[in-house]
């Protein structure tokens, strides 16, 4: 509770009313310093004098110090997660006809391993009830292309590359 109310007053403090500010002066013994210094010194006084001339009020300061935070707040994270989000959008985007085809050899396997369990447990009942052998057989065979289908599905680009692939390493 004690960090909650610290930002509290932290973030009060950098949205509370602007302190005027101080009319800048030259130090008064600019003369005695070294060149750097008295190069530095001239350009603070200037640098506060036109900010004391744009504005006296300290409303300047007051709208970089608010927009320094919402760099701090905004632009950092953005500046660490932006390059991290487009490169896994790149990723995304290589790799979606990937996960396309993976989804649809998916789907494709899971429906038909459901028309196979339906057409299985009917052909068991249609089996079950039945006299002749003929029809039996039928039911059967099938049944039988059914589960050869399902297999093919899920193991075709196997057997393809196993047939294909020999075919053309021979030739």
């Amino acid at each position: 509770m004690n960090k909650l109310a610290h930002r509290r007053q932290r973030f009060s403090q950098l949205f509370s009313p602007s302190v005027p500010l101080i009319p800048p002066v030259v130090d008064p013994n600019i003369e005695n310093l070294p060149m750097f210094h008295r190069i530095t010194e001239a350009l603070t006084y200037h640098l506060l004098s036109f900010e004391y001339w744009i504005s006296p009020q300290g409303g300047l300061r007051q709208w970089l110090k608010i927009n320094v935070a919402f760099l701090l707040l905004i632009g950092i994270p953005l500046l660490l997660f932006v390059p991290f989000l487009t490169a896994l959008i790149m990723w995304g985007e290589k790799m979606t006809p990937i996960m396309n085809t993976i989804l649809q050899n998916l789907l494709r396997s899971i429906f038909l391993l459901l028309i196979s369990i339906s057409v299985g447990y009917s052909l068991y009942t249609l089996i079950i009830h039945r006299k002749h052998i003929i029809v039996k057989i039928v039911f059967l065979a099938i049944g039988a292309i059914s589960f050869g289908w399902l297999f093919y599905s899920w193991f075709g680009h196997y057997i393809d590359y196993m047939v294909f692939g020999l075919k053309y390493l021979i030739k």
